[in-house]
């Protein structure tokens, strides 16, 4: 790999800025998640039961035409050729036209194809994996007596983020979201949906899974000397997931009914892919809930304009793959982990972070978890 000079870390940083920046004022998540969620979620629970019962067709907020024409011109302007790091922002860039060109036509097959090229396929061990979760018997989680609003969870986790003087990071609450609590690094945001109640324990699981690794991570890789580490490029994702449920059972927080969430998001996944959403809910029932089904369907097909169609949005392999991944990478070799907290990378980019250490542009992370979850 190249050496990193001044001036290509300044023109490096600078097209950090021009990605975050268009990450923060055209957010794809939103126009991802249909308007009538709830009236959707119902009728895939009575799907459980009987499949052939008419689902609503998905409606969505309309993407907003600058979003392409951003995203193009952004593409346009990077010279994948010129080092590793160029790469990595033009594919990054190359997939966000993808989903916004996906985005005029809704087509499921399309967004398929346009997912597996970011997120790849489950291996067969990891469906085989999955599958063995969900068929083993299920344990019963301690149970939490204490609950809290949405709010009150958000209030909770802005006192986190104060514990470790990160204090510019907002929390807020907001309806159009497709999970129950996201991150978005580039512009120092958590957000938690709307109208939801949290135990205390799956508080405290979202305080080591979305504030110990997605927030402390982008935090670390904005205080390096390279921007792009706090953005998350190429493969990461699989990385950031299988961290942040290493985590989880690291600090004990992992409970039987999260593995198996992890699992039947896998399964998702692979029937989503072959057939359209009450199909695949009734299929799914075979190993859960249909309050738990319900979401796990919608979030493998968000995004998708036909019901019946066939055809996945294939990111939610990644939790269970990359917690595979990342626990046997940890157990072989320790000294990963500081390099995992370090920036928001991916396993596979370690030897760039290692190039960039020795170059003197890559510091030890400033925040761990113990940090956020540390009572004193």
């Amino acid at each position: 790999m190249a050496s990193l000079t001044e001036n290509r870390l300044r023109g490096l940083n600078d097209l950090a800025e021009r990605l975050a920046e268009h990450s923060n004022r055209f957010r794809i998540e939103r126009y991802l998640t249909p308007l009538n969620r709830d009236e959707l979620e119902e009728s895939l629970r009575n799907s459980t039961f009987d499949a052939s019962l008419a689902v609503p067709e998905p409606r969505y907020e309309s993407p907003p035409r600058q979003g392409l024409a951003d995203a193009t011109a952004l593409l346009e302007s990077i010279d994948g050729s010129r080092s590793f790091w160029h790469r990595l922002a033009a594919e990054e860039m190359d997939f966000t036209v993808g989903m916004w060109a996906f985005l005029q036509r809704r087509d499921a097959k399309e967004l398929e194809r346009i997912t597996v090229s970011r997120y790849g396929l489950p291996s067969p061990e990891t469906v085989a994996i999955a599958r063995s979760i969900l068929d083993a018997p299920e344990h019963l989680d301690k149970q939490y007596e204490k609950s809290l609003s949405s709010s009150e969870a958000a209030s909770f986790l802005r006192e986190r983020l104060a514990r470790v003087n990160l204090r510019d990071w907002r929390v807020i609450v907001e309806d159009r979201m497709s999970s129950r609590m996201s991150v978005s690094s580039a512009n120092a945001v958590v957000r938690v949906r709307a109208g939801l109640t949290f135990t205390s324990g799956e508080v405290d699981r979202l305080v080591v899974h979305e504030l110990g690794t997605h927030v402390l991570r982008a935090v670390n890789g904005s205080r390096q000397r390279l921007r792009l580490l706090s953005l998350g490029l190429g493969d990461y994702l699989a990385t950031e997931e299988g961290l942040a449920i290493w985590h989880e059972e690291h600090f004990g927080y992992l409970r039987a009914s999260d593995l198996r969430r992890y699992a039947l998001r896998v399964l998702g996944v692979e029937v989503s892919r072959r057939v359209g959403m009450a199909a695949a809910a009734k299929e799914l029932s075979r190993w859960a809930a249909p309050e738990d089904v319900a979401p796990v369907v919608l979030r493998a097909k968000r995004g998708v304009g036909d019901a019946s169609a066939a055809g996945a949005h294939v990111k939610d392999h990644v939790y269970l793959s990359g917690f595979l991944a990342v626990r046997e990478r940890i157990e072989r070799d320790p000294a990963v982990y500081r390099y995992l907290m370090a920036a928001k990378c991916a396993l596979s980019q370690v030897p760039a972070l290692k190039d960039l250490e020795q170059q003197g542009y890559l510091r030890d992370p400033d925040l761990l978890p113990e940090d956020i979850l540390s009572t004193t």
